[in-house]
């Protein structure tokens, strides 16, 4: 089952063969359509809606690894190709080095060691959201009741954001990645009223005195940014949108890969059992983690793309100055058979896996020790504390969000004995 928005649907027919469509799948299969392209078109021709530019869509493993890492293909260069409404420039539109500079302020609270000094803490919220959600009869709504919760919670406190603030969050974070779901000018407030808040948040007085001392705690990403800021080393705006792009980022694709995760175990029983048996060996969840990370994509779309700042060629298809590149790292190169035996199957064993849902080259993701981190507890805690996890209802019941660039369930009713 395959779920694709109207507008992006596939064309059928037309003057131009080579012309084809970016399918928006808002569930977690994959079209087929990626299968066909690796093979026979490794860098297809594809057209955007509303874009007039040359635009090219690559599929293979190693393909995408090259242009995600090669200084050619420019994201700054590439701003107004990008998918959704964007009214600021964040850290994920711009080149080295001001690319550089920025992420070096955080880098550092995202670390693996530091990341890894948070897991009894994120250990001890998922054990909370589980004892809370169980306090009561089944079923429930696992993404209301912990897939949710926990992420927004983690992303606050690293950024000292008030409980009675963080539901404000959701909302401004859905209209960050909207594609249709909301008009130009709901998005444009939604970012004027994150900007307004995270300005009170970081800059006032009991923020500077509290946070921006030469302390540097594990995650303690606002004390990172204000002492950046008093060193000179960003200005209030780029302090500003670092802590917006981090805080959607934390929140929106977290919520929605935790609970895809889930739903791919839970919707294959068998492949549940596995996990569970290898719930004991935290090495042996890593491991699975890392595959589940591998089938179940995150966007709805290709991502961001980048654009050719001179002549080149990838896989024997020239591409000129000013083209428009984009990547399917998720949907095909996570599927290539010359990277990953049998890459249909899901083998929760696989070694190595060398898969790109955080991307590669300088714009690896921020935070994807953090999102690892976050998704070892929970598949952990349920397979220990709710073994007979299991879906609620029927899979054709379940409903997706859509209009996004995120894809994800609206809930997950689960149960359990």
């Amino acid at each position: 089952m395959t779920t694709t928005d109207d507008a992006l649907a596939r064309r059928e027919g037309g003057d131009d063969a080579d012309v084809l469509p970016l399918p928006a799948s808002y569930d977690f299969d994959i079209d087929p359509l990626y299968d066909e392209l690796r093979k026979s078109r490794p860098v297809a021709k594809v057209t955007v809606p509303g874009q007039d530019t040359p635009a090219w869509l690559v599929t293979r493993h190693a393909d995408v690894r090259h242009v995600l890492s090669d200084p050619r293909f420019s994201r700054a260069a590439a701003v107004d190709h990008s998918p959704g409404r964007r009214t600021m420039v964040y850290l994920v539109d711009m080149d080295p080095p001001e690319h550089t500079r920025l992420r070096r302020v955080v880098h550092h609270a995202f670390s693996p060691r530091q990341v890894e000094r948070l897991r009894p803490w994120v250990r001890g919220l998922v054990s909370e959201l589980i004892d809370a959600m169980v306090a009561h009869d089944p079923p429930a709504d696992l993404i209301s009741r912990l897939t949710m919760p926990l992420p927004v919670t983690i992303v606050g406190e690293l950024f000292g954001v008030p409980a009675e603030d963080r539901p404000a969050f959701s909302a401004w974070a859905q209209a960050f990645t909207t594609l249709t779901g909301h008009t130009a000018e709901e998005v444009a407030q939604a970012q004027q009223s994150m900007y307004a808040y995270l300005a009170r948040l970081l800059l006032g007085s009991s923020a500077r005195t509290d946070r921006a001392g030469d302390s540097d705690g594990p995650g303690d990403v606002a004390g990172a940014l204000l002492r950046a800021h008093r060193d000179g080393v960003i200005d209030e705006q780029e302090m500003i949108n670092l802590a917006m792009i981090i805080l959607v980022a934390g929140y929106e694709t977290t919520v929605n890969v935790l609970g895809g995760i889930v739903y791919t175990l839970l919707r294959r029983p068998g492949l549940w059992a596995d996990f569970r048996d290898r719930a004991r060996d935290p090495r042996a969840v890593a491991t699975a983690v890392e595959e589940l990370l591998r089938v179940v994509p995150v966007g709805t779309l290709p991502p961001a793309p980048r654009v050719a700042t001179e002549d080149t060629v990838v896989s024997g298809q020239p591409i000129k100055a000013g083209d428009a590149v984009f990547v399917a790292h998720e949907t095909s190169a996570a599927h290539d058979p010359e990277i990953f035996e049998a890459p249909e199957e899901i083998r929760l064993d696989r070694t190595p896996n060398p898969h790109l849902t955080f991307g590669h080259g300088p714009h690896f993701c921020l935070g994807a020790h953090l999102a690892r981190l976050e998704i070892q507890e929970v598949l952990t805690a349920l397979a220990h504390r709710l073994p007979g996890l299991r879906l609620a209802v029927p899979e054709e019941e379940l409903q997706w969000v859509r209009g996004g660039l995120v894809r994800g369930l609206r809930a997950l009713p689960v149960t359990w004995t």
